[in-house]
């Protein structure tokens, strides 16, 4: 009877010591993993905080496009405002290379006609002395008309008038026409003028 109970104590002892043993492998493995569970936490809140981060960085260059996007469509409208000025200035440019062009093409035809004026002042101022000139003979033709007449020599006196009279005519018809050329002149060339201001 004894035998059989210190065999059964033998058998608890070591079913005791198994258990013990299996115990200090469990809490062995169990502080193992307690470990591990802690390293993985850490590496998984590191994980996390870069995700966050990595948001942020992804809210931030988003922000960036939108404003990069936004500075792209206030620059195209400048470019376009910009266009449209630079035609705006290319028609105003050619409009005034155009009045550029008529105006020295105004010039030319004033100063040819102010060469002509010029031409037709001195031709009339040339008449003019002439005139003064057959008329000075004429006086002195007709001052001398009474001794003439004196000497017998009337017939001749009528003649030298009679000449002096037709020079004279001539030079007055010469000067009208000078002087109406002179007036159509001057006015081709004030209307020359207006138009050219217009």
């Amino acid at each position: 009877m004894e035998e059989k109970m210190e065999k059964e104590k033998k058998e608890l002892e070591m079913k005791v010591e198994r258990s013990e043993k299996e115990i200090a492998e469990l809490s062995e493995s169990f502080s193992y993993l307690k470990q591990e569970k802690e390293e993985n936490e850490k590496v998984i809140s590191e994980l996390v905080k870069k995700v966050e981060e990595g948001m942020e960085k992804q809210n931030d260059l988003l922000m960036e496009i939108d404003a990069l996007v936004d500075e792209l469509v206030r620059e195209e409208k400048d470019i376009e405002m910009l266009t449209q000025q630079r035609d705006s200035l290319d028609v105003n440019l050619n409009r005034v290379q155009q009045e550029a062009v008529n105006l020295r093409h105004t010039i030319e035809i004033l100063t040819y006609d102010k060469t002509e004026m010029e031409e037709a002042k001195m031709e009339v101022e040339n008449v003019v002395v002439d005139l003064r000139r057959e008329l000075s003979k004429l006086n002195e033709a007709m001052t001398s008309e009474s001794s003439v007449v004196e000497n017998g020599k009337n017939e001749e006196l009528v003649f030298q008038m009679g000449c002096s009279r037709e020079a004279l005519n001539e030079v007055s018809s010469e000067k009208d026409k000078l002087s109406l050329l002179l007036e159509d002149k001057e006015r081709k060339l004030k209307k020359q003028r207006l138009n050219s201001r217009k």
